[in-house]
């Protein structure tokens, strides 16, 4: 499904944290949001999400956000945010179950399908042996992964990630980004990430789109995006751009 934003302005507390975003990601691409502090990613992916107050449109399969019901978009649009809430005692089965909720009718029960597309979110994301645990006692890796979990189990064919591999080892930010990337090839979903790791963010994005002071300054391919000239203007960084086998490498440069 197309995600389409246009002239995309959110304000708040008088001060505007974005201005004028455009930006159209294509039914089945990969398109990561990259930027220092403060750039607005997180505020970008809150009002594509319909959590935020904003102007201008944002276009889901060309249907404005705004005219969808609450459960119309949940149908369509699945979100990691950067600092979910973690319910209290809730089990990390019965979390991602909440992934569903969608597709259950106000009092229902979920159905066989339900229960199987959860314990297959939980499989591939390694977190079968942890299911009867409590959300709570979880290190930041293994909730970083039930979080995904819940997301990937609304079966939307838009995904929203907002630093999705902050809190995880190499190993399972590897795990995480590879698995993400063949759901998306598999069920063609779209997918619009923000990310901290340069490196990481180019390796696996179709599309870079940096963003800096609430606007968009560069959009393209990892290779154009990520230049040392453009890094160093807009993180105020020394950095070395080496060309790798899966995309550029981004070295911080001691002075």
């Amino acid at each position: 499904m197309r995600l389409s934003i246009s002239d995309l302005r959110v304000v708040i507390d008088g001060a505007e944290i974005l201005r004028g975003v455009d930006l159209d990601v294509a039914p089945g691409e990969w398109v990561t949001v990259i930027g220092p502090n403060g750039a607005g990613k997180s505020t970008l992916l809150r009002a594509v999400g319909g959590s935020l107050p904003r102007s201008g449109a944002v276009l889901l399969g060309g249907t404005d956000i705004a005219s969808l019901a609450r459960r119309q978009r949940a149908q369509l649009v699945a979100t990691v945010p950067q600092h979910p809430v973690v319910p209290p005692g809730m089990r990390v089965v019965d979390y991602v179950l909440l992934g569903r909720t969608p597709y259950i009718a106000p009092l229902g029960r979920e159905s066989h399908e339900d229960l199987r597309i959860v314990q297959e979110r939980l499989r591939a994301l390694d977190l079968e042996g942890f299911a009867g645990r409590e959300l709570e006692t979880l290190s930041g890796g293994e909730r970083q992964r039930a979080f995904l979990a819940r997301a990937l189990a609304q079966s939307a064919p838009i995904l929203l990630l907002d630093e999705p591999t902050s809190a995880l080892d190499i190993g399972h930010q590897q795990e995480v980004l590879e698995l993400i990337d063949d759901l998306r090839r598999e069920h063609k979903l779209t997918v619009l990430a923000t990310m901290h790791d340069l490196s990481l963010a180019g390796e696996f994005a179709d599309r870079l789109v940096l963003l800096a002071s609430g606007a968009v300054v560069a959009s393209g391919p990892p290779p154009e995006v990520l230049t040392e000239e453009l890094l160093s203007l807009h993180y105020r960084a020394r950095v070395r751009v080496i060309a790798g086998d899966f995309g550029p490498v981004v070295v911080p440069v001691r002075a």
